[in-house]
C-alpha cells in the first residue's frame, strides 16, 4: 500500500533525524530532560539527531 504524498518521509540514516514538527519537539524536550538530568549521552545523541537533519535524504524539499 502506497504512502499518501503528504506523509513526511522516514529517516533511514544511522543517526535517525527528525522529518516532522512534532518529531523535531521531541528531541528538544529530550534535550532539555538530558540537560536536567545530566545525562551527557542523552545529550550527545540528540544533538546528533539534530544536527545532520539539513543533509538528510528524508527531509529533501522541506523548508
Amino acid at each position: 500500500m502506497a504512502e499518501p504524498e503528504t506523509q513526511a518521509r522516514r529517516c533511514h540514516c544511522l543517526v535517525a533525524h527528525p522529518t516532522t514538527d512534532a518529531e523535531r519537539a521531541e528531541i528538544v524536550n529530550a534535550i532539555t530532560e538530558a540537560r536536567r538530568i545530566n545525562d551527557s549521552g542523552g545529550l550527545l545523541i540528540n544533538l546528533a539527531r539534530l544536527t545532520g537533519a539539513g543533509t538528510c535524504p528524508a527531509n529533501a524539499g522541506r523548508p
